[in-house]
């Protein structure tokens, strides 16, 4: 009994290079992504998973050839060692400013507390110099100054840049409102616009909070004021405007774009492609609405029972499938009715074998008589998940996504 429930050990194989893994250099038992220099359970060497990774993570790398990955892995094979990477320092002055900007870049995109530095940052690097180099840290310390003076100059500088190149250029903006922590609104701005060079560019344009409603005439108030505070002559410049679809923005009288459009008549109004899928989602015909349905019922059967639930991944494990357990859905995101339809196909004879095996047949004959719609729905969704994670980028156009 003892035997049967230990866990299996899977072991690397080198075929697991064409999905972008090599074994982890600490654990050879974990793969290990060359993309994302992410490492994995040991439940997860299995080609199906490490394929379901690239995928996902990285869907732009899913037709690159093995040449690409054993050349990743050569790169990473001789890349120089903390300790040359220091001893290439010649000023050590200069090499703490440089590296507190760096440093200060890293915070600000991951967003992480400026504190951070002073806390985590600053003391890993005096530990390293001290144990590796074995050298006295303190100068090369003292030249990172704070790191939320740099962040600010790089961000002042970043603004007053883009604003300069939106002063002389035709350019599209993108809006959109969301309701986050404390019940604050907030107003999310992004730019594209062609620069000097002819190549296209997207920035983060601004960030707005709502202090009152979020009526389409405060929207067009806060993004009306922000443009003449800046001196950017919007009703010339400003070509187009992107949306999420809702009223407060694209209603006919009261709405953002209406307002806008006083001002500039030739604006092009653009629906957000994502939020089109996602309306798209929700009408369904009655005879896929109702497969839908079933597999929600049959998910939510399985995982509202905690024992069951535990039933459910054993048997899973015993059978040696591709998953051990079932995704739930969740209405608000939009990936969710993709994933959790991907994964109940996958586990398609496994769940009418387990529901036969509780007592549940008349869920089983239920759902074979609905396999053809559910597995039509799964390839549905999963394409438009596709397409939604390929937009979810910077510099990425539907056209892209298409080709």
């Amino acid at each position: 009994m003892a035997s049967s429930a230990k866990k299996k050990c899977r072991q690397y194989i080198d075929g697991y290079l064409q999905y972008g893994f090599i074994k982890n250099s600490t654990d050879p038992k974990q793969p290990f992504c060359l993309m994302c220099h992410q490492s994995l359970s040991n439940e997860a060497m299995k080609p199906s998973w490490l394929s379901d990774h690239m995928r996902r993570k990285h869907p732009d790398k899913v037709i690159k050839p093995i040449e690409y990955f054993q050349e990743l892995k050569s790169a990473l094979e001789s890349r120089s060692t903390l300790i040359s990477l220091f001893k290439k320092q010649t000023k050590i002055n200069d090499g703490g400013l440089n590296a507190s900007y760096k440093i200060a870049e890293i915070i600000a995109k991951t967003g992480s507390s400026h504190t951070s530095a002073e806390k985590i940052i600053k003391p890993a690097i005096e530990a390293l110099i001290t144990e590796i180099m074995n050298q006295d840290p303190s100068s090369i310390i003292k030249a990172i100054p704070s790191i939320r003076r740099r962040i600010d100059e790089m961000s002042d500088y970043i603004e007053d840049v883009l604003i300069q190149r939106l002063k002389t250029t035709n350019f599209s903006i993108q809006i959109d409102e969301s309701t986050v922590v404390d019940n604050k609104a907030l107003l999310i701005g992004y730019v594209r616009y062609f620069d000097n060079n002819c190549a296209l560019q997207e920035d983060l344009f601004f960030v707005k909070l709502l202090e009152t409603d979020t009526t389409g005439a405060s929207i067009f108030s806060a993004v009306k004021t922000f443009f003449e505070e800046k001196d950017i002559p919007y009703t010339k410049n400003l070509v187009s405007c992107a949306t999420d679809g809702v009223m407060a923005m694209v209603e006919r009288h009261k709405g953002f774009i209406s307002f806008l459009k006083k001002l500039c008549p030739d604006i092009l109004a653009i629906h957000c492609v994502l939020h089109r899928h996602q309306l798209m989602a929700k009408n369904l015909s009655p005879i896929l609405n109702q497969s839908m349905n079933t597999v929600i019922k049959t998910i939510n059967k399985i995982k509202s029972n905690s024992k069951c639930d535990r039933l459910f991944r054993k048997f899973c494990v015993d059978t040696d499938e591709q998953y051990i357990r079932l995704l739930l859905y969740t209405d608000v995101r939009w990936l969710s009715k993709g994933n959790c339809l991907q994964r109940f196909v996958n586990l398609f004879n496994a769940i009418v074998v387990f529901l036969q095996t509780e007592g549940q047949s008349d869920l089983a004959i239920e759902i074979q008589a609905q396999k053809k719609n559910i597995h039509y729905l799964s390839w549905l969704f999963r394409k438009l998940n596709e397409v939604s994670l390929l937009l979810q980028g910077k510099m990425i156009t539907l056209i892209d996504c298409n080709g």
